[in-house]
């Protein structure tokens, strides 16, 4: 099966609309019934053996079809694997084709199969496909229809359930687990690893097993019952509520009743059992069952728009969900569209992409998923439900096949479509899959239902539930899908091995450059097959893989020669076996072929006539009389697009949908006009182009589809554009290097629209002297010979690249040659084109060769670099392989294929003496070109790096196996040449775009730059997996050079012993780089900048992962690995090495730049220093500290967390300073920087500074940067000075506002001890006032604890003041009142205390007590004097707060009323009257508002029929009326308003009014 081939399966759909319309079509159905006949398929062709018929080709590529597509309107011909058919049917609006091996129709509007509808057409029968009568005992075979009466009967008929499928109890709405079971039971993978015990449940041990679940699922369903109580005609159903118990508990998201989606229950069991399962692990070697049977790999590429860099995802996947929402809801889809636009590009939003390559956010990122690896069991879901502001259901019907062909999907198919590989390899049938499950979802989102169709064996079955019915695939298939269920139809797959260069020939393939080219002989009689005898140079080759279609056979002939058709075999070497021959094709000799691909057709020029031979008959053949008097020839394919506005383009455009065409013209060039023929999806196009030319052409070719390059004579060539029908000369330069040559003059007429493409083989004939020449080398590009040289010229006469080929030759020089009937004599100078080669003969003594010979020889160069390959004389080979004589002189002539194609070349020899001729005749050579692989080995072990590249970007990526990777490692050594040769800006352009390891390109740079990993030159290549091959003094790097002007390059003789040796032009030894010099400087500037955009990638790259510099510590240092491990690293982009790989990565580029900036930029070091870097501190420290660097290396030391380094610095250079701050500040400074994670640094550090300067050393730990752990400070600076612990706690009570009692607690006792201990009577009295303001002030300290450190008999108030804290009130005042005498103080601390409670009021009552009732200590006569005013000062201040009879009773008799006349006048003052006065007065107010309510509302108003409105004078009747206040005049409604102007201002006094 193709890879892009449909696929189809038996009864997939209904038939369409478009296929019922053909049932009255009798054309159509002739055209099924030939197509059946051809191949013997369909249900009338069982038996039929399919005759022996030429296989058909493509109508558009020409190629024999196995596996054919008919056209059922107009009897058109294509192939499956490259769409032909599929894009004939839509450009001419043809509805249906039909394979011809299967018999399944295509539908193209439906852009499905529709396999079963013509197959139950009664009209098929009488046609004679299969209806013969009976021979023997043989019966004819006949389909049975059921007639009318057996139809009513089967609809009579009552469906049982199968007694073989058992269905599941629904366990209260678990529907949705039933049908996934059902499609596990009918899993032929799953079903076969628990049926063949790979999980037995008795053994294993594991509680909530879902492997033991389904394995006793698996043993109950597939074992015989035998329980009596089964219904009759059925089995039991089965109700897993152990499993779903099971699976309630390991996922809690669908445990419950409620409804639940299947496909979460899918993947929630798959979870489980991929648990439980044996094998299981979480990495891509898992081999449990879940990733055995459901596992495959899901490939998403995102491409930058700005840089093109693919970068490829693989994810692993177990189902594919596939998106809806796009599709109108009910309109029908297949789901091979829907396949289709998963796979698609799809652009990315502006911003959401970074690329990792030019680091920018792409604004135009594509993003295209594939499937890179095919699951064994695929699963498909198909996205219904949709959760957005409200849940919805998508009831879009899809159509879906049997037989599912999954191979246009996969990442390997993809990539080939997207590189437009002409050859696809032909893998085994592995993509394809056949459906055994389907899971469809009815009614609505909430109140829906699941059923499911399986199959088992051949048979289908619907489960619902407990009920079993049996159905039909068309039944399936016409049901309305969620989830469907695919099982491979081959399950040995695995990744496509890729070919081996041998097996894929040279004509198929665009691919890698050639070192030679080796001839071998087909057979000299053209009746008979000689093969040729095995060489080493000649590789075996087998049939070219073309998908199912074979190799179109290659025509060509002359006069002696009929056409005959050579067939490649199998086996080493080319065997060429003669298929058939046709005589009389033409009368006279033939001067060129060509093949029009679109009608295949043979052009053939002869007697100066174009011809047209249909293949493969060769007959009729259409004489085109037009082309009388023809010269020449020359073709072009491409394909045409057609845009909406009606305009065409060959640039196709995604954006726009365009219709394709493939259009072929056919130059035919006659005496002074251009013939011009045209084919459009090969149907021949009017009328007729026919073009004046000033001179008859003599050659042509196609440079594009809309220009022709002509040559007169080998002086006069010419440019006709096509479009406006103009004709330019073109004006050849007069030297080898052309830069502004005028190119072209004068320009006529109009013309029309043409598209470049391929073309046939062509021959340049032999003719008298030497012929004009003209050939395409690439689009856009030709070539012409002049004088010894041969120009590349572009579409506009100028040419297009700097240097032209200069032949060893010219054509005057050749030696004379006889005249022989039939051959005029041998091209004098003749070229060729076997891409990427271009070929000429040349006469043997001119040819540079080391031998001379008399025969031509064949000069083979570059066409990309236009170096010399390779030179070969004749005879070719050792003498086996030809009967040349040697002292005769022969001719050659070349069969060169067109400029688009890359087949080998043909080339016929024939002596010159016809004595000679007639005893040997000619000879067909065929040049086989050498593996792709060897030609490019050869060219990088010659250092030839360039010519290997330019030769490898003309391959596709089918031929050359690990192009990619081979690409990459010559540019790498390319690099290494280009860095040998002082071009440092283009090499580190390539280190750039393939991400290599950092260290082998630091390794290419002197010693103080890459220190221990510097490599000699001799050894560059070397670290690239590559060995010089020196043999001279020089290196063989400075031979990786393009084309110069003037060289001599020309390529030695390959004779029968000796393969070729090229001399190659020597160059003088670039003298190595002064570490002085201005070239030195440039070469290490080139590197700062490869490093520096090095440095960021690798940095996005740690950052991606949460990685910092900080966590250079934790890594392996540079100097500990060694330098083998470093040049090991891969050559891969940051973001593919895994952290260890990263670490080290920049650490070899940190640690080169900052050696590459200490030798060319020394001043420039410091900025990078206090970068965050990950440089190796031990490679630079020693070059920092001598040059002077302090600075710079103190913030390296701080940048790499070094800070005992860099503290050892500070102090070392502090020390040798004699100003105090200049020694302490750089360390203070730095210490206030570090945190607090490093708090045994600053503590070792602060300790130098605390005893030079107590002062600097408190700032270290007051800073601002980072917050120190307080304790272990406070403790720290206890230890060397409780003053500087005192200093740094009242920082942080006053400063910090620091609430912890722990602090306020070691502040107390600090300022206690301060106090009690201190030297000077000044301290300890500054002390205690501290002390005594901090009891007062602060609210965090405990004072129990403070207290039972005072002293009994000191710190008397300090004492009361904790006495008042812990509450005892009365033992505080006593202090105040007895011990300290300062009344003040007590009063104080009783307004003190009721401020901050107001209700404790009893404190001055206590206060007073203690004043008028002293203790028993204090009773005496002079104390109760002494107590007694300021006890009466404190009833006359705070009256309000005494009782007042308590007060009364405490004062002593004598006291006069006199002392407490003020307290006796404020105790008599009350509010009571105050209180009941403003009472009866809102009495009285409340009264008169309700006595004047009352009266309003009792007033009423009469209206009468004589009562008249006092406004307008017009009585009242029925209008609306409106009644003012206060007085209840009654106006109408309308009237209110002026009414109440009126009354407006006026002051009444209310009455009230009886009406």
């Amino acid at each position: 099966m193709d890879l892009d081939e449909p696929s189809i399966s038996e009864g997939q759909t209904m038939p369409c609309e478009h296929l019922k319309a053909l049932e009255t079509s009798p054309s159509a159905l002739l055209s099924y019934q030939k197509a059946l006949k051809w191949s013997g398929a369909g249900a009338h062709g069982r038996g039929l053996r399919r005759r022996k018929m030429q296989a058909p080709c493509c109508g558009t590529c020409e190629m024999p079809l196995r596996r054919p597509a008919l056209c059922l309107d107009c009897r058109f011909i294509g192939c499956w694997s490259k769409r032909h058919i599929q894009t004939h049917l839509s450009q001419h609006n043809h509805n249906l084709g039909v394979d011809m091996l299967s018999g399944a129709i295509f539908c193209q509007p439906c852009d499905d199969f529709r396999p079963s509808y013509f197959q139950d057409l009664e009209v098929l029968e009488p046609v004679g496909l299969n209806a013969k009568e009976a021979k023997g005992k043989r019966q004819p075979f006949h389909q049975w229809r059921p007639s009318d009466n057996e139809n009513s009967q089967l609809e009579k008929t009552t469906l049982i359930p199968c007694d073989i499928r058992r269905g599941f109890l629904n366990l209260g709405a678990t529907c949705y687990m039933s049908v996934v079971l059902q499609a596990f039971l009918h899993n032929p993978l799953l079903r076969n690893y628990f049926l063949s015990d790979k999980h037995n449940s008795q053994l294993c041990g594991r509680q909530a097993c879902m492997c033991c679940e389904l394995d006793q699922m698996f043993s109950e369903v597939f074992t015989p019952s035998t329980t009596p109580s089964e219904p009759a005609g059925g089995i039991a159903p089965i109700g897993p509520l152990s499993l779903l118990r099971t699976t309630w508990e390991s996922s809690t998201d669908i445990a419950g009743y409620a409804q639940q989606d299947a496909h979460e229950f899918f993947i929630a069991v798959l979870n489980q059992l991929h648990l439980c399962s044996v094998g299981s692990s979480n990495g891509l070697a898992c081999t449990c069952v879940v990733h055995q049977v459901f596992a495959g790999q899901l490939q998403s590429e995102v491409k930058c728009g700005k840089c093109g860099h693919v970068n490829p995802t693989v994810d692993p996947m177990l189902d594919i969900s596939l998106e809806l929402k796009d599709i109108q809801n009910g309109q029908k889809t297949t789901l091979a569209s829907c396949l289709r636009r998963f796979t698609e590009q799809e652009k990315l939003p502006p911003k959401a992409y970074v690329c990792s390559n030019c680091q920018s956010s792409a604004s135009e990122a594509t993003k295209q998923l594939s499937i890179k690896k095919l699951p064994p069991v695929l699963c498909i879901q198909l996205k219904r439900f949709e959760h957005k502001s409200s849940a919805t259901k998508i009831d879009t019907p899809v159509q879906f096949p049997g037989i599912l062909n999954m191979a246009p999907y996969t990442t390997a198919v993809i990539g080939m479509q997207r590189h437009k590989a002409k050859d696809k390899l032909n893998p085994p049938n592995t993509s394809e899959y056949e459906l055994f499950a389907v899971i469809n979802h009815e009614g609505q989102l909430n109140t829906g239902h699941y059923t499911n169709f399986a199959r088992s064996q051949s048979e289908w079955y619907r489960f619902d539930d407990e009920k079993v019915t049996h159905a039909t695939l068309k039944e399936c298939l016409n049901s309305v899908p969620y989830m469907c269920f695919y099982v491979k139809r081959q399950l040995e797959y695995g990744i496509l091995p890729t070919p081996p260069a041998s097996s894929v020939p040279a004509p198929a393939v665009e691919l890698a450059p050639i070192a030679s080219i080796v001839a071998s002989a087909a057979a000299p009689q053209p009746a008979t097959t000689a093969p040729a005898p095995a060489q080493a140079a000649n590789p075996p080759m087998k049939r070219p893989p073309a998908g199912d279609d074979e190799e179109r056979p290659r025509v060509f002939g002359d006069k002696y020669w009929e056409p005959t058709r050579l067939q490649f075999g199998q086996g080493r070497g080319f065997h060429a076996t003669l298929e058939d021959t046709k005589r009389g094709l033409t009368r006279r000799s033939i001067d060129q072929l060509g093949i029009i691909k679109d009608i295949y057709t043979l052009v053939s020029l002869s007697d100066t006539v174009v011809n047209l031979h249909p293949l493969p008959a060769l007959t009729p053949t259409q004489t085109l009389q037009e082309t009388r008097g023809a010269l020449c020839f020359a073709l072009d394919t491409s394909i045409l697009y057609t845009n909406p506005d009606g305009t065409t383009t060959t640039a196709n455009d995604p954006t726009v949908k365009q219709v394709p065409a493939v259009v072929t013209l056919l130059a035919v060039g006659c005496k002074r006009r251009m013939l011009i023929y045209t084919w459009k999806d090969g149907e021949i196009q009017n009328p007729l182009q026919d073009i004046n030319l000033p001179h008859s052409p003599r050659a042509m070719a196609f440079p594009t589809s809309k220009v022709i390059a002509i040559a007169y004579t080998q002086t006069d060539h010419a440019l006709l554009y096509l479009d406006t029908r103009s004709v330019a000369e073109v004006v050849l330069p007069n030297t080898l290097h052309p830069s502004s040559s005028t190119g072209l003059t004068g320009a006529m007429g109009m013309g029309m629209n043409a598209i470049s493409g391929l073309g046939g083989y062509m021959t340049l004939s032999l003719g008298a002297k030497t012929k004009p020449s003209v050939i395409k080398i690439a689009e856009g590009e030709f070539v012409i010979p002049k004088e010894t040289s041969t120009l590349f010229l572009g579409t506009d006469g100028k040419p297009s690249r700097k240097l032209a080929i200069e032949w060893p030759a010219a054509p005057e020089e050749t030696s004379e040659l006889r005249v022989i009937p039939g051959l005029s004599g041998m091209t004098l100078l003749v070229l060729a084109l076997v891409k990427p080669y271009l070929l000429s003969i040349l006469p043997g003594t001119a040819a540079g060769a080391s031998t001379q010979t008399p025969n031509p020889v064949i000069q083979v160069r570059s066409s990309l670099t236009l170096s010399v390959a390779q030179t070969i004389s004749y005879p070719f080979g050792t003498s086996k392989l030809t009967k040349a004589s040697p002292a005769s002189q022969y001719s050659l002539r070349l069969l060169s294929t067109s400029s688009a194609s890359t087949a080998p070349l043909f080339l016929i020899s024939a002596p010159n003496d016809r004595t000679s001729l007639a005893a040997e005749g000619s000879t067909l050579w065929m040049f086989n070109i050498r593996p792709w692989s060897t030609q490019i080995d050869e060219l990088v072990a010659e250092c030839r790096y360039s010519d290997a590249l330019a030769l490898l970007e003309t391959l596709e990526e089918g031929v050359l196996p690990e192009k990619i990777k081979r690409r990459a490692h010559i540019q790498a050594l390319h690099g290494v040449a280009l860095i040998a040769q002082h071009q440092f800006e283009a090499a580190f352009e390539i280190f750039l775009k393939l991400d290599l390891n950092p260290a082998k390109i630091v390794a290419m740079y002197p010693v103080e730059i890459s220190g221990r990993l510097s490599k000699p030159e001799s050894s560059w290549t070397e670290l690239f997996g590559e060995k010089l091959q020196t043999s001279t003094g020089e290196s063989p790097l400075l031979h990786d050079t393009g084309p110069v002007a003037g060289s001599a390059d020309v390529a030695a003789v390959v004779d029968e012993d000796n393969k070729n040796t090229e001399a190659v032009s020597s160059e003088p030894s670039r003298p190595k780089l002064d570490n002085k010099s201005k070239e030195y400087r440039d070469a290490v500037d080139r590197l700062l900048e490869y490093l520096t955009q090095r440095r960021q990638k690798i940095k996005l790259a740690l950052s991606s992962i949460n990685i910092m510099t900080s966590d250079a510590a934790k890594t392996t240092r540079l100097s500990e690995a060694s330098v083998e491990e470093l040049m090991g690293l891969p050559d891969a982009p940051p973001t593919a090495l895994t952290p260890e790989q990263l670490f080290k990565f920049a650490q070899i580029v940190d640690t080169a730049l900052f050696k590459s900036y200490l030798t060319v930029k020394p001043g420039l070091i410091g900025p990078l220093c206090r970068l965050d870097n990950w440089c190796e501190v031990s490679e630079v420290q020693n070059e920092l500290r001598a040059r002077g660097k302090f600075t710079e290396l103190k913030y390296l030391y701080q940048g790499k967390r070094m800070h005992k380094e860099a503290l050892a610095l500070l102090k070392d250079l502090g020390e040798k300073e004699t100003d105090l701050d200049e020694q302490l500040d750089p360390t203070v400074a730095y210490l206030q920087n570090l945190g607090q994670e490093y708090l045994s640094v600053i503590f070792e550090g602060a300790q130098w500074v605390l005893e030079r300067d107590k002062n600097k050393g408190f700032h270290i730990f007051t800073s601002e940067e980072h917050e120190l752990p307080r304790d272990e400070v406070a403790d720290f600076l206890g230890k060397i000075d409780p003053m500087v612990s005192t200093r740094f706690v009242e920082f942080l009570i006053d400063e910090k506002k620091e609430t912890d009692s722990r602090f306020h607690d070691r502040l107390g006792e600090l300022y206690l001890n301060s106090a009690l201990e201190g030297d000077l009577p000044d301290a300890r009295t500054t002390s205690t006032n501290k002390f005594i303001s901090f009891l007062r002030t602060s609210k965090y300290y405990h004072p129990d604890r403070l207290l039972a450190s005072l002293p009994h008999d000191e710190m008397l108030e300090a004492r009361a003041i904790l006495l008042g804290r812990l509450g005892d009130h009365k033992a505080a005042l006593s202090i105040y009142v007895y011990d300290l005498q300062s009344f003040s103080k007590a009063e104080e601390y009783c307004k003190q205390l009721h401020l901050e409670n107001p209700g404790e009021q009893g404190v001055y009552m206590l206060l007073l007590n203690l004043y008028l009732r002293p203790e028993a200590n204090q009773r005496s006569t002079s104390s109760r004097n002494q107590y007694l005013q300021p006890a009466l000062d404190l009833i006359s201040k705070h009256s309000p707060r005494l009782d007042a009879v308590e007060t009364l009773q405490l004062l002593p008799p004598l006291v006069t009323a006199s002392s407490v006349q003020e307290y006796l006048c404020e105790a008599l003052r009350t509010p009571r009257v105050h209180v009941r006065m403003e009472k009866e007065l809102w009495k009285a107010r409340s009264d008169q508002v309700s006595q004047n309510l009352m009266t309003y509302e009792s007033r009423r108003v009469k209206i009468t029929d004589s009562r008249l409105c006092p406004q307008c004078h017009k009585r009242l009747d029925r209008a609306a009326i409106a009644v003012h206040a206060p007085r209840g005049e009654v106006t109408h409604y309308h009237c209110r308003e002026a009414f109440s102007e009126k009354l407006k201002g006026k002051e009444r006094i209310l009455h009230p009014t009886v009406l």
